[in-house]
C-alpha cells in the first residue's frame, strides 16, 4: 500500500514538473517578433525599401538632406532583395506599364527592354489562361565587389498559378548591380 501511494505522489510530482515546464517554454514561443532579435530582424523589410525609394522618388527635386532611412535603400543588398521579390512577381491580369514602373528605379536603361519583351512574351502565351507567379526570397549572399558593382547568390521559393493549380519550386539566381549615378541598380539576373 505504501508503494502505491509513494508511485501516486512521485507520478504527481513528475506531472506538475511538466506543466511548469510546457508553460515556460510555450510562453518563450509566443514573445513578440518586434522583441526577438534575429540577424534578419535588423534588414529592412521589403515594405519598407518600397517606402523609402518612393519617399526618395517624390523628393528628387528637393535638396537631398542626411537621412539614413533613406540611405539604407541605397545599400545594394536592400535594391536586390526588392528587385528579385518585384522580377519574380507578376501575372496576366497584370499591366505591363504597372509591372515596368515598379521596376524601372531599380535596373539600369539596358535592362528596361528586356524586361518589357521577357512580360510581353509571358502575356502573349498565357493570353488563354490566368498565370501569376509570386517569388519570394529565402537568402541573399554576396556583396559589393568594388565601388561600382555587386553580385549577389539568391535563393528563392517561386509559387505559379496556373487556372486553379499552384505548384512551388525553388530557384537559383545570380543579381549584378551596379553603381549609376550614385544609386545601386540592377544590371543583370542570371
Amino acid at each position: 500500500m505504501k508503494k502505491r501511494i509513494i508511485l501516486i505522489i512521485i507520478l504527481v510530482i513528475l506531472g506538475i514538473a511538466f506543466l511548469i515546464l510546457s508553460r515556460v517554454l510555450s510562453s518563450q514561443q509566443n514573445i513578440p517578433l518586434e522583441q526577438q532579435e534575429t540577424e534578419s530582424s535588423l534588414e529592412p523589410t521589403t515594405g519598407e525599401i518600397e517606402e523609402q525609394l518612393q519617399e526618395s522618388q517624390e523628393n528628387m527635386d528637393e535638396p537631398e538632406e542626411k537621412d539614413e532611412s533613406k540611405e539604407i535603400s541605397q545599400t545594394p543588398f536592400a535594391v536586390a532583395r526588392l528587385f528579385l521579390e518585384r522580377y519574380g512577381s507578376y501575372s496576366t491580369d497584370t499591366s505591363i506599364q504597372s509591372y515596368l514602373n515598379s521596376l524601372s528605379s531599380l535596373v539600369v536603361d539596358s535592362f528596361k527592354q528586356e524586361i518589357e519583351n521577357q512580360i510581353k512574351l509571358f502575356q502573349e502565351e498565357n493570353s488563354n489562361l490566368f498565370v501569376g507567379k509570386t517569388t519570394k526570397l529565402i537568402s541573399l549572399d554576396g556583396g559589393v565587389v568594388d565601388t561600382n558593382q555587386a553580385e549577389f547568390e539568391a535563393k528563392a521559393q517561386v509559387e505559379i498559378t496556373r487556372g486553379n493549380k499552384k505548384e512551388v519550386n525553388y530557384q537559383d539566381f545570380s543579381i549584378v548591380l551596379v553603381n549609376d549615378q550614385g544609386k545601386w541598380k540592377v544590371k543583370e539576373i542570371r
